[in-house]
């Protein structure tokens, strides 16, 4: 994926899926399957199967919600935000994206407020809400003038 090679990742990802051993059902395999699940939206999204993508994040949520991993479901949900602004679902976009900014709140994750805040800056922009994006976009910019500002925070 790295290379641009999406379809290939596609193809791989979705191989390594269905070999994870259902019958081990460990919190370790449950966390590659999360793992790949978010890999391959990441894969799937310049290929626009953007649908595609949000079943594998639908299929994530769940297997985070069981083991209580609020950073894993704080990344669903950003992707989420991120998916249902590209399928034009501004609603779901900014549902998702209060949750992933709530999650990264609560854990002091400054990578994902900053995947989360992206996404509900398009949100807000998607249904109008200028004033709401010129808040949360500089939100952003001011998390990002320290250190951080050469880090990378997800696709």
């Amino acid at each position: 994926m790295a290379r641009s090679a999406h379809r290939e990742a596609v193809g791989s990802f979705e191989q390594a899926l269905s070999a994870l051993p259902p019958l081990l059902e460990t919190r370790d395999r449950r966390e590659q399957a999360i793992d790949l699940r978010l890999a391959l939206r990441n894969a799937l999204l310049p290929l626009g199967s953007f649908e595609r993508g949000l079943n594998y994040l639908c299929e994530a949520e769940p297997l985070a919600e069981a083991l209580d991993d609020a950073h894993r479901l704080g990344r669903i949900s950003a992707q989420m935000a991120g998916t249902f602004h590209m399928l034009g679902d501004p609603d779901h976009a900014l549902a998702s994206g209060q949750r992933a900014l709530a999650l990264a709140t609560e854990l002091g994750d400054v990578a994902l407020q900053v995947m989360a805040e992206a996404s509900l800056g398009e949100a807000y922009h998607a249904q109008g809400d200028y004033p709401r994006v010129i808040d949360v976009l500089r939100r952003n910019v001011a998390c990002l003038e320290s250190e951080r500002h050469r880090a990378r925070f997800g696709p």
